[in-house]
């Protein structure tokens, strides 16, 4: 799972010295603040200019091998702002197709893919602990497992009812892509959701 740039901060301070720590702060606090502001340039010079005055490195130490942790933690703001400029391309895809039933139809399959891939995510979750048990050997009570509607859910998406209803194909390495060849499910996630079914 993409870690966020709070999250990033925190793992690369768990390694790092006080000074470095000091300096990934700055780096965290300048970069917030262009990123609440809306700006979308997020390159290591562009930072360096901007957060001179606020501890920030200039952009050669960024660049040498010791601002690798600090270029780690700028990349992670430059992915946000990708992300965000890559979702906002897709609903005004959505909003250019004319037909008005067949928008209505766009917006519900892009709803039921966004609650799909957030099943998908919560299973990824690194701090959960998954167990695999038998019955005969344990009741089970205290473990976890998927409740009702999440494993609904996941039946419904590697039903042949769902990719039929949106023109998905499953490729030969096992990918679920669209009617144009866009890739829907990476290779392994319908496995891993089929493997989750059979295990929880």
């Amino acid at each position: 799972m993409k870690m966020s740039p709070e999250m990033m901060l925190d793992k690369l301070k768990s390694r790092s010295s006080r000074r470095t720590q000091k300096t990934l702060d700055a780096i965290y606090e300048v970069c917030k603040s262009q990123l609440e502001a809306g700006a979308t340039n997020f390159s290591y010079s562009h930072v360096a200019k901007v957060g001179k005055d606020h501890g920030v490195p200039s952009k050669q130490s960024l660049h040498n091998k010791s601002g690798e942790l600090y270029r780690v933690l700028i990349d992670a703001f430059a992915e946000t702002v990708r992300e965000k400029s890559s979702n906002r391309r897709s609903e005004d895809w959505i909003e250019r197709i004319d037909n008005p039933s067949q928008k209505l139809l766009t917006r519900k399959m892009e709803v039921e893919l966004k609650e799909a891939k957030k099943v998908i995510d919560e299973l990824k979750t690194p701090s959960s602990e998954i167990y695999v048990y038998d019955n005969a050997g344990s009741s089970g009570e205290d473990k976890e497992t998927l409740t009702h509607v999440e494993r609904k859910a996941l039946e419904y998406i590697t039903s042949l009812t769902f990719k039929r209803k949106w023109g998905f194909t499953e490729n030969e390495f096992g990918e679920y892509v669209d009617e144009k060849g866009g890739v829907i499910f990476r290779s392994g996630t319908l496995d891993a959701i089929r493997k989750a079914l059979r295990v929880l």
